[in-house]
């Protein structure tokens, strides 16, 4: 025997699994329309997971455990007050030096020795000195004077 009921609603309709919004109609949510209020959600979880990978996969800096080699600098520099001289196993080229206020004091090119001495002309404490040798290399090295 087959019981048949008329006009009973269907038990897994669009109705059922999604309401309206609005309780008085009694009208299921188009799937298309569903979708489109789901965009701005599935956007901003596909940001955060590509921000995510994109922090994880990129590193500041590698990381390496290499010992680092220090030169040993061909010159060396010897002060007495305000009088500087640099002694180098090189020839010096050119001689800058500049005020921890960026004021550039002596500038001295082509040199072509391998001792230099000058007399610093303003009452600084600090500077930097930068001394280019020959072969083109170029060390600078914060000093201080009394």
């Amino acid at each position: 025997m087959i019981l048949v009921v008329k006009d009973a609603p269907p038990v897994f309709s669009a109705a059922n699994l999604y309401p309206h919004p609005c309780e008085k109609c009694n009208e299921p949510i188009p799937l298309k329309d569903l979708m489109y209020s789901m965009l701005p959600a599935i956007r901003r979880l596909l940001a955060v997971v590509t921000l995510s990978f994109l922090f994880l996969a990129s590193g500041a800096q590698p990381e390496t455990n290499l010992p680092v080699k220090k030169e040993t600098k061909p010159y060396k520099v010897l002060t007495s007050g305000k009088q500087i001289t640099i002694r180098s196993t090189k020839n010096i080229q050119h001689v800058m030096l500049w005020t921890t206020g960026g004021h550039r004091v002596v500038e001295q090119r082509e040199i072509n020795s391998s001792s230099f001495a000058f007399t610093i002309p303003v009452n600084e404490k600090i500077f930097f000195l930068m001394v280019g040798l020959d072969g083109g290399k170029i060390y600078t090295e914060k000093i201080g004077v009394q």
